[in-house]
């Protein structure tokens, strides 16, 4: 994909084409032409996340492909890619395409994570990441950035009390929480803690995040927190999986593929 156009705040919104995110890097516009020569040489895998003006939303390629089907196609659990029906070996409710059949077998002999590992590319997987996994990777950044200051707690109040000292680290902490954060997004599009996860934060129409637009995010959320939580359960019934601070900055998490 190196020689097609990187997606940009400039370009997100410049009209007809296809959008594309592949392992956390976003490219488009696309013309028809362009992505079905993509798509032929196999370069679109089924889990790489797609839109084009007149989708309601980002869409794995492989979900798609099925609802949208242009020929007798089936989706390799190996590669990923989607073959002619005819030029694949199938297995069970799995295809595998020529190419893949070596890797197959010897996997399959090998017993590498049993038939489980020949499903873990979804065809019909959402691109948007689920509360569990949000959950994980709020935790995990609350433990690496508290945790330090826990520490520091422990040695202020162990030798000046809780005096000038211990207010002034609680000062420092406060304002990390809401930095901490803000410069991630804002630079990486993922907090550690997102990272680690498998998570990317961006705007719906798949551009990364402005600063100011990380910050507004991490002052929003605090009205998720404010409503008992409520704010994050919404998550649970929306298609995008979107919080209320979501909702508010016009932001969706997705699984980086």
């Amino acid at each position: 994909m190196e020689s097609q156009e990187k997606l940009t705040d400039e370009n997100a919104s410049s009209g007809d084409g296809w959008y594309l995110m592949d392992k956390g890097q976003r490219w488009g516009p696309l013309s028809d032409e362009e992505f079905k020569a993509m798509a032929a040489e196999g370069r679109i895998k089924a889990n790489a996340v797609v839109w084009r003006p007149g989708m309601n939303r980002w869409q794995t390629y492989g979900a798609y492909k099925a609802q949208n089907p242009e020929s007798d196609e089936v989706f390799c659990s190996m590669c990923g890619r989607f073959i002619p029906r005819e030029e694949t070996l199938a297995y069970r409710d799995i295809f595998v395409c020529i190419g893949c059949k070596p890797a197959f077998f010897q996997r399959a002999r090998e017993g590498v994570g049993g038939w489980e590992y020949f499903f873990s590319i979804s065809v019909n997987s959402s691109p948007y990441a689920d509360f569990a996994s949000r959950a994980g990777a709020k935790l995990a950044d609350l433990i690496l950035l508290f945790f330090p200051f826990f520490f520091l707690r422990q040695i202020v109040t162990g030798i000046w009390g809780y005096g000038v000292f211990y207010y002034g680290l609680f000062a420092l902490a406060s304002i990390a929480y809401i930095m901490y954060p803000s410069f991630f997004l804002g630079r990486y599009s993922a907090t550690p803690g997102k990272m680690f996860s498998g998570l990317i934060v961006l705007r719906s129409d798949g551009t990364k995040l402005t600063y100011g637009r990380a910050f507004f995010r991490v002052l929003t959320e605090n009205l998720s927190l404010l409503s008992g939580l409520a704010g994050y359960a919404v998550a649970i019934f929306d298609d995008e999986k979107r919080t209320l601070h979501d909702r508010l900055c016009d932001t969706r998490v997705f699984i980086k593929r």
